[in-house]
């Protein structure tokens, strides 16, 4: 009988880890209800839903065809945090305590810098890109409603709420 349920058992352990959103489970990494926004052409944010062992929250990415330019964990408190490319080993915390508040600072770092990170980047075809500033606002216009839901999923989570 238990060479019988052995088999049965590994094959639903493996479903659960491949498909933990079928169960309402997440494994740390885990993205989920994940929205691409264009900015343009080749540029893109990538707003969703975060498992990480750092914290759970709103997350958004500044992505070209190419590479993760910037990134935002906006999980609240101490695990709040984001990267810049190319130096995605150093992780840089939040000062700002809420989820909403690093919400706030994320949409304004991409604002005033996604621009400056592209012009440095040591990729040249990352490099080349010309960021179209009314398109990114139009962009992030679009995201922050997206981050902000996330951001009162993650309150009702930690609440006992959702």
């Amino acid at each position: 009988m238990k060479r019988l349920l052995r088999p049965l058992l590994d094959r639903i352990r493996l479903f659960l880890l491949a498909r933990p959103e079928r169960v309402g489970l997440a494994r740390p990494g885990f993205r989920r209800d994940e929205h691409l926004i264009e900015i343009q052409p080749g540029l893109a944010l990538a707003v969703y839903w975060k498992v990480t062992d750092l914290g759970t929250g709103p997350a958004v990415i500044v992505q070209t065809d190419a590479i993760e330019l910037m990134k935002f964990d906006c999980f609240g408190g101490d695990g709040g945090h984001f990267h810049i490319a190319p130096w995605y080993q150093a992780r840089l915390a939040f000062l700002e305590r809420t989820a909403d508040e690093q919400i706030t600072r994320a949409l304004a770092e991409i604002r005033t810098n996604a621009a400056g990170y592209l012009h440095r980047h040591p990729r040249p075809e990352v490099a080349a890109i010309r960021l179209d500033p009314a398109a990114l606002d139009t962009a992030l216009a679009r995201a922050e409603p997206l981050l902000r839901a996330h951001a009162s999923r993650s309150a009702a989570v930690s609440t006992g709420a959702g």
